[in-house]
């Protein structure tokens, strides 16, 4: 019957802390997710919404950390993953070969969970480029190599799909 009663409480501070977000009343937002989070550590989406808060309050090395607890805890959930994407994209997040080396591997992380094309041709050029600037120019051939795969086919479907118009 606890249980019942937190997960309650739990949807109940959930929903208090996206409105606070909503009137940007980011202080507020944190006290009551800390709050879910206490009562369940583990709930990625508060671990989400904590991390979004963070970083528009500018604690990027906070944010950091929870968006990474939250891949370890749910490694398919791509919204862990966009958020370190958005996170390391930003101006000034890969300021160091550290946070390229970890940008890397979001991108690759993303390649293998998008199902969207678009997003993947996305992901591969900057995966690619990065590579690039990284020095690990076989790594960045390949994808490359896969990109103009991605390219060349979608451009037979388009092609195809031109014929029967």
């Amino acid at each position: 019957m606890a249980e019942g009663k937190s997960s309650k409480e739990v949807r109940t501070l959930l929903k208090k802390a996206k409105l606070s977000v909503d009137k940007t009343d980011y202080v507020t937002a944190v006290e009551q997710l800390d709050s879910v989070l206490l009562l369940e550590p583990d709930n990625c989406n508060g671990l989400l919404l904590k991390a979004f808060v963070l970083m528009k309050q500018g604690d990027c090395l906070e944010a950091e950390k929870v968006l990474w607890n939250v891949v370890r805890l749910q490694e398919g959930l791509v919204s862990g993953w966009q958020g370190l994407k958005e996170l390391y994209e930003r101006e000034g997040g890969t300021e160091t070969r550290k946070d390229k080396e970890y940008l890397c591997e979001v991108y690759t992380k993303l390649l293998n969970l998008y199902s969207d094309e678009n997003k993947k041709f996305t992901i591969l050029e900057k995966l690619s480029i990065l590579l690039l600037r990284l020095d690990r120019k076989s790594e960045a051939l390949n994808y490359f190599i896969s990109y103009f795969s991605l390219c060349i086919e979608q451009s037979k479907q388009q092609q195809i799909c031109k014929h029967w118009e």
